[in-house]
């Protein structure tokens, strides 16, 4: 009986360790603000009316709207994020790189 009682405490505490590692992993944004500046693929049509839209970074799908004020970037093109409105990032067109 005491055997199952250690056995459970161990298995609690590999748990335990494991989640606050994954908590601590920095290679994913957890939270929108952690991802201002970044660049993604949007997904599909921004509609800040409608408040539809959403981008792809690093993997993740995120809820998104157009950046008041700039132009609306379309599906397939590459965005930055430049704010956050509620639990919708802001985005807006990123700049070609001119070489």
């Amino acid at each position: 009986m005491q055997y199952a009682l250690i056995i459970g405490i161990v298995f609690l505490l590999a748990a335990l360790l494991y989640a606050l590692a994954l908590r601590k992993r920095k290679d994913a944004p957890g939270q929108p603000g952690d991802i201002l500046g970044a660049e993604g693929i949007i997904t599909t049509p921004l509609d800040g009316e409608a408040r539809t839209g959403s981008i792809r970074i690093d993997g993740m799908e995120w809820k998104a709207l157009p950046a008041p004020g700039k132009p609306v970037p379309e599906p397939g093109t590459v965005a930055r994020v430049t704010g956050i409105d509620g639990n919708r990032l802001l985005v807006e067109p990123a700049e070609e790189d001119m070489v």
